[in-house]
Parts: C-alpha cells; sequence; structure tokens
C-alpha cells in the first residue's frame, strides 16, 4: 500500500514538473502566436512587398493613419512554405495575390505623439556617463561618412568571445564599402575588475566597444537600449537605419540591406522586425517575464517588435529616444521601447518574415534566404557562416 502511494505520489510529481517545464520553455511561442494585429504591415519578402506596392501604392498612409479595425486570418511563415492559422476570419484586412495580408490599422490604437509635447518633466534623464565611447565610428578624415546601416548589438561584458565571432563572421559586412554598414557593441558595466580590464583591452584593439556607467544585468536591458537611442541620436544621426540586436544574433546583412532598400522608401517612422500584438504579462513567478500588477498593471501589452532584432528609421530615432526621457521606465525592454515609447511617437510597426526570435533549426546554408536567426552560439555562428561561403553568400 505505502509503495503505491509512493509511486502514485513520484508519477503526479513528474508529471507537474514536466508540463511546468513545458509551459515555461514554451512561452516565446505563446507570445509568437497571440493574434497579430494593430497599426502593422506585414511582408513576406521583398518581391511580395513590391507586388504590394505596385497594387497600392497609398499603403504608407493607410498603415499609419487608417483607424478601421482588423482581424487577420492568415501569415505566410516563410516564403515557400504553407500558412499558419490566427484567431479569426478577416473582416476588414486586405490580401495580395501572394497572400501577403496588409493590415489598415486599428480603432483601438491611440495617437499620442502630443504626449511628449504637453509633458514636460523629464522622469529618466539618462545622464550615465561613457566609459568607453567611439565617437567617430560614423566619420571619416574629421566629415560624415555615408552610412546606410548602424549596427548596435547588445552584449554583456564577459561576452568577449561571442563578439569576437561577430567580428569574424557576419560584422564583417563592415570590410564591404558596398554595404555601408557599421557594427559597434553597447555594454553596461560590471563589479568585476578582471572583466573590465579586459574590455578596455578588447576596446583599444577593436574600437567598436560603447560602455555606460550602469549595471549590466537583464533587468538594465530598458536603459540598455536607451543608451543605444541616445548613442545614434549624438553620433551617427545621419545613419539612414539603425539595427539594434542582442550577441546571440546571426544577422544575413546583405539581406537585410536588399530588404530595405527595396522597402524603407515606402514608409515612415517604422520599426522593423517580428512583431506580436495580444501578448499579456506573466503573473506566475516562476517565469523569466514575471511581472507584477505593481509593475504593469494593464492585461495586455501593446504591440510591440521582439526584442532580438529591429530596424529603427532614421525619422524616428530621435522622437523615440525623446520619448524614453518622458516615459517611466518598464524592464521588459522591446515592451518598453518598441511598444510604450513607440505608440507616443506614432510609430509604425512593419512585421518582416525574415525577422525570427526563435531558434532556427535548419541546416546552416537556409540562413542565406533569412534575416535574423536567435539562440546561435559562437561555434555555431562560425558553422553558418562557413556555410554560406563568408561574404560572397553563395549557398
Amino acid at each position: 500500500m505505502a509503495r503505491s502511494k509512493l509511486l502514485l505520489f513520484l508519477t503526479g510529481f513528474c508529471v507537474f514538473h514536466f508540463f511546468g517545464y513545458l509551459y515555461y520553455t514554451s512561452q516565446e511561442y505563446v507570445r509568437h502566436l497571440q493574434a497579430l494585429h494593430g497599426k502593422t504591415i506585414y511582408i513576406q519578402g521583398t518581391d511580395d512587398l513590391r507586388e504590394v506596392l505596385k497594387e497600392d501604392s497609398g499603403l504608407e498612409a493607410i498603415a499609419r493613419h487608417s483607424g478601421s479595425s482588423v482581424n487577420l486570418t492568415k501569415l505566410l511563415t516563410h516564403s515557400g512554405s504553407k500558412s499558419s492559422n490566427f484567431r479569426e476570419k478577416d473582416s476588414k484586412g486586405e490580401k495580395n495575390s501572394n497572400g501577403i495580408l496588409r493590415n489598415v490599422g486599428s480603432s483601438r490604437t491611440r495617437k499620442l505623439s502630443s504626449v511628449i509635447e504637453s509633458q514636460q518633466e523629464v522622469v529618466n534623464p539618462h545622464d550615465f556617463p561613457y566609459l568607453i565611447n567611439e565617437e567617430y565610428v560614423c566619420q571619416k578624415d574629421g566629415k560624415k561618412e555615408e552610412v546606410f546601416l548602424m549596427v548596435v548589438v547588445l552584449s554583456s561584458v564577459h561576452r568577449y568571445r561571442q563578439r569576437q565571432a561577430i567580428r569574424q563572421t557576419w560584422g564583417t559586412a563592415i570590410n564591404q564599402p558596398e554595404l555601408k554598414t557599421k557594427v559597434v557593441f553597447m555594454l553596461g558595466r560590471t563589479n568585476e575588475s578582471f572583466h573590465e580590464y579586459q574590455v578596455r583591452k578588447e576596446s583599444e584593439q577593436h574600437h567598436d566597444i560603447i560602455q555606460e556607467d550602469f549595471i549590466d544585468t537583464y533587468r538594465n536591458l530598458s536603459i540598455k537600449t536607451t543608451a543605444v537611442l541616445k548613442w545614434y541620436t549624438t553620433y551617427c544621426n545621419h545613419a539612414k537605419y539603425l539595427l539594434k540586436t542582442d550577441e546571440d544574433m546571426f544577422v544575413h546583412i546583405p539581406n537585410l540591406i536588399k530588404s530595405l532598400k527595396d522597402s524603407g522608401p515606402k514608409f515612415h517612422k517604422f520599426i522593423m522586425g517580428s512583431v506580436i500584438k495580444g501578448a499579456m504579462p506573466y503573473r506566475q513567478n516562476f517565469s523569466k517575464w514575471y511581472v507584477s500588477k505593481e509593475e504593469y498593471s494593464d492585461s495586455v501589452y501593446p504591440t510591440y517588435i521582439s526584442g532580438t532584432a529591429y530596424v529603427i528609421s532614421q525619422d524616428l530615432v530621435s522622437d523615440l529616444y525623446q520619448a524614453t526621457l518622458v516615459t517611466p521606465m518598464f524592464w521588459l525592454e522591446d515592451v518598453y521601447i518598441t511598444g510604450i515609447c513607440a505608440a507616443k511617437v506614432d510609430a509604425s510597426h512593419v512585421h518582416h518574415l525574415g525577422f525570427q526570435y526563435f531558434r532556427r533549426n535548419e541546416p546552416p546554408c537556409n540562413f542565406a534566404n533569412f534575416i535574423t536567426g536567435h539562440r546561435i552560439g559562437q561555434q555555431e555562428m562560425r558553422r553558418i557562416w562557413k556555410a554560406l561561403d563568408g561574404p560572397r553568400w553563395s549557398c
């Protein structure tokens, strides 16, 4: 009898923890599957985008200013792949012959650009001094150098090898003049003197480290991304686009630049990446993303873009930075920057399926068709780069 009770207890214990583990590890997936709608433009690829723009030259104005509601029905996961079903039948959205859904806005989207003008109090001055700075990254011979894409990688102080892997793989885009791309790494500080010494030596060698005087932790990512916006606004505001990404991302720079050249001129004040709509705060205190009601009282987050990688257009960065100064800090960086603050400056969200915040399990050569891949360690980053044949991308 005692043995049966013990067996029953152990079975129940294992089942409980098994499903708990599945729940915990699937949270990003749940966030992805929550309905994607709002002031968002959906893009499958540059060829499909051109077809959409041929059909509707007013897409830009519709995406930014329309107030009609929409429910999306399908969103293609990748060029040539089967579509995934989402929520209810499309009521007012439009779909072209290629299956690209174009969201025409949401009645729930508020125009909050006037908030910054009316609110004078600065609640987040972001007055952290630079410990290391590269003021002249975007200059040449004392003059502004033409920069198409400014890439800022959020990196932890001790992750030297990951930064080195980026420098030796996709970060070599800086050596291709035709790409007009710059890459720097944004760091906070640590109290470990050895790592601080190593970072200074690394900076002296590579001249691509930006470090501000705040403690570098996961909970300070909103501060870190605000630092990115401030640095760009101060030292490289002539670059046409800013890419903020994380150190565990593989970024296909040529694909990104091609997409931006095809689509960028058609839109204004936009953030491009993997759009998330309808995500709810996690109230379970064991979650990595646990948020108390004191931290965020609403039941649903505003539409935002995954913080793993997103592009901000030149005409939006300064406004977005100004918004952070007058908006109470919230520690979930992507929700705060691309959701809460973006709404205040009337930014548009552009959902591009080339961006992915899940781990891609495809063979390395398949990265030739994407823009980003997540959770890529230094060794895998080099394997992918080797498969893509370095800067020739000959897969």
